[in-house]
């Protein structure tokens, strides 16, 4: 009787500090809320959630450190961008999951978590962790297979390792469990981009999406669809997809700059002429770039006048 007393204690104050931690971390309170969630599992160490949300707030911290505009979020944590302490929480992040994957192997976020930091310390150090993050990559998606934000993980991998195949392989899983989502759409169609130059299935992966989801308005997709065409010089599709991103954004510069960049390959010069002052008007002096832009087509166009 005295066990089970000590024990429902020990489980009450551990949802209490656990409470605590909660509502400090949404007040941006991070070391007050890392206390309370870590004395929460000393009260409470079985308790999956509990160390699943740690594990994934010393990630967190991990990147934080590794993306240093991060600092505002992180600034009352001292020396938070030193590399001693970015490897402490590197290590707190695995050491944790481990334990969790210890206990609980059929877990996916301590899997996903692992896969993570690993693929995160391939990217900043000189050594190869990729084998390590694709292992945990592939468990956590075994694990949880109809959980498409995992395998989008996984292709990002495959990419920046120039496994394309594998990448396109875990995209095309992660649009069919989630045909609606236009992430994994784009990741696709990006991957067969930096894969050759295959512009094509591009295309078809993105012009999928608009005929799967007629309702859906993704400026993204459209943006994707007028780099692809200037690509391919189909300009009267690329003014297509820019005029659908500024039905939706009508200062949105980059479709203007498309837009423009359409008509003058057409030759529609007035037309031309008028997205140009449109840019001016829009862009103001906030961005040079579409201003300079916009002034040298101009300067074309009054070159074009004179003869």
């Amino acid at each position: 009787m005295a066990l089970f007393t000590t024990l429902s204690l020990f489980r009450y104050k551990a949802d209490l500090y656990f409470e605590h931690g909660r509502r400090s971390l949404n007040k941006n309170e991070l070391r007050e809320a890392i206390l309370s969630y870590e004395t929460a599992v000393k009260y409470n160490p079985l308790t999956l959630n509990y160390r699943n949300v740690l594990n994934g707030i010393y990630l967190k911290m991990a990147e934080s450190c590794v993306n240093k505009e991060s600092k505002e979020i992180t600034k009352d944590l001292p020396g938070i961008y030193s590399s001693k302490q970015t490897s402490a929480w590197f290590t707190k992040a695995i050491n944790g999951a481990k334990q969790v994957r210890k206990l609980y192997p059929g877990d996916y976020h301590s899997a996903f978590t692992l896969g993570q930091a690993y693929h995160i310390l391939d990217r900043i150090t000189n050594e190869d962790m990729s084998k390590e993050a694709i292992k945990y990559y592939i468990k956590a998606t075994t694990l949880h297979p109809f959980k498409f934000e995992l395998r989008n993980k996984l292709a990002r991998l495959y990419t920046e390792k120039g496994q394309y195949q594998n990448a396109i392989n875990e995209l095309k899983e992660a649009i069919n469990i989630s045909p609606a989502n236009h992430a994994p759409c784009l990741n696709l169609a990006n991957v067969f981009i930096d894969d050759g130059k295959r512009y094509e299935e591009a295309e078809a992966v993105l012009l999928k999406f608009t005929e799967r989801n007629p309702d859906k308005k993704i400026i993204d997709i459209y943006r994707l669809l007028c780099f692809v065409y200037a690509k391919t010089t189909k300009w009267e599709k690329v003014l297509d997809q820019s005029m659908n991103i500024i039905q939706i954004d009508r200062k949105n510069l980059e479709a203007h700059k498309y837009a423009t960049m359409a008509n003058f390959k057409l030759e529609r010069y007035d037309d031309t002429r008028k997205l140009c002052n449109d840019i001016l008007e829009l862009a103001e002096h906030t961005n040079n770039t579409y201003n300079q832009y916009a002034k040298e087509i101009l300067e074309l166009l009054s070159k074009k006048q004179m003869f």
